[in-house]
């Protein structure tokens, strides 16, 4: 059944049967040469499968080569390895060029976070932001003096209304001074945000 070529042994033709399709196909001819199956059940011999994989596999794809009585085994050898195999060199690539897709996107969002980090740092420097730390204790500093001032209000108040009012008077504006002081507490730096 196989035919050879005494010019190419075949040791050759697998060598460049890995790199050139051509070689392949000089390969499958050497192999099986001009060989065909008579029926499905050959076929499924000589492939070491079912008839039912043929049948249902592979002629249902369209695309696979010969007719009832004549399946030429070359042909169709080398139309199950292209379609077998040249699937996987591709996804192989996709791997390959994934990965590399990766490594250029992880990159560029680090050259971006490092653009973004020296960015920050020179305007601190230059004085165009402040440490949160620093703008919370000077934000308390100026509230403590507000709170100090607004307490004495009442009590600085209190001389200069008319004596029935006076000492009702004051209360109020205390309370009312107490109740601000106490929902500024109650005010986070996230709630001011």
């Amino acid at each position: 059944m196989p035919a050879s070529n005494p010019d190419k042994p075949l040791g050759a033709l697998f060598v460049a049967a890995a790199r050139d399709r051509e070689a392949l196909a000089e390969l499958v001819a050497a192999v099986v040469g001009n060989a065909k199956a008579k029926s499905l059940g050959q076929l499924a011999s000589w492939f070491g499968v079912s008839v039912n994989t043929i049948k249902t596999g592979w002629r249902r794809s369209g695309d696979m080569p010969g007719r009832e009585g004549a399946w030429p085994l070359a042909e169709i050898l080398l139309w199950k390895l292209r379609r077998d195999v040249a699937p996987a060199e591709t996804e192989e690539a996709q791997t390959r060029r994934s990965s590399l897709d990766r490594k250029r996107e992880a990159d560029a969002r680090k050259a971006e976070a490092d653009a973004s980090a020296k960015e920050l740092k020179n305007s601190v420097a230059a004085g165009q932001l402040l440490h949160r730390a620093d703008v919370e204790r000077e934000m308390s500093e100026h509230i403590a003096v507000v709170r100090h001032t607004l307490t004495r209000i009442p009590a600085q108040l209190l001389p200069q209304l008319p004596k029935k009012l006076a000492h009702s008077t004051s209360e109020i504006v205390r309370q009312e001074i107490e109740r601000a002081l106490n929902l500024l507490a109650d005010l986070s730096i996230e709630t001011i945000e």
